[in-house]
């Protein structure tokens, strides 16, 4: 778990350089393509080391739907994106940039991997029930640790100490204690039912689209919304089992 926790925080670094050509609800959805389908992975590795006996244990109708349901909203979304780029004359804007969405691609490869590795480790039901306050520790320890090294970087290149809660970067202070609240419950979430969360998480795209067209001013059209709401369906039929 550390070690994937180590190759996360790098992906997770690598991605941003897609955020400098895309749009942001182009990223969203982009980087959110592994989860739903990295839910079969995470049965495949339950069923062979014999946590269960049938992937018919943990995947259920429900869930399948949810799941399809999610990914198609996904990829339907990348190609409304596409056509509409295309269609407005930005689309040498879209080549331009469609090089940089090789690092979010390979950030939600990275981050389906780490996710198995998460529901193995923190499962109570099939996994081995790791604490999920270890879980949070270990990740705290290695992003305090690639933190450090970006700390003293930035201070060697600009010349003096780089202060990362003075007013200039209080926004990305806020945004990066968001993040940390985020993952103390997806810890605890992965613990309960890491086959629904994974999912779930897919539901990411459509908060991220809706306030980039509120805060952002970019817009959506009606195609996109049809994409929001088969990806809201899909996350309810994940967890639809739990609330009846």
């Amino acid at each position: 778990m550390t070690l994937f926790g180590i190759i996360y925080a790098i992906g997770n670094t690598f991605t941003f350089k897609g955020f400098l050509y895309n749009d942001v609800f182009v990223i969203a959805p982009i980087e959110n393509t592994a989860n739903g389908s990295y839910v079969l992975i995470l049965i495949i590795m339950y069923v062979l080391l014999g946590r269960v006996n049938s992937v018919w244990e943990v995947l259920t109708p429900y869930k399948i739907i949810g799941i399809l349901c999610i990914c198609a909203g996904i990829a339907f979304l990348a190609f409304v994106q596409h056509q509409q780029a295309k269609s407005s004359g930005n689309y040498e804007r879209f080549k331009a940039g469609a090089s940089a969405l090789i690092f979010p691609l390979l950030f939600s490869m990275m981050d389906g991997l780490e996710t198995v590795v998460s529901g193995l480790c923190l499962d109570k039901t099939f996994g081995f029930a790791m604490p999920e306050g270890d879980s949070i520790i270990i990740g705290g320890m290695e992003y305090a640790f690639f933190a450090l090294i970006f700390w003293i970087y930035i201070s060697i290149k600009e010349k003096k100490l780089f202060n990362p809660v003075s007013k200039k970067y209080m926004l990305f202070f806020g945004g990066a204690l968001c993040d940390n609240i985020a993952i103390v419950s997806y810890s605890y979430a992965m613990a309960i039912d890491s086959v629904a969360t994974d999912p779930i998480l897919a539901v990411y795209p459509v908060i991220t689209i809706l306030l980039s067209r509120i805060l952002l001013k970019e817009k959506l059209s009606k195609k996109q919304y049809l994409c929001l709401v088969l990806l809201l369906v899909g996350s309810f039929m994940i967890v639809i089992e739990q609330i009846m």
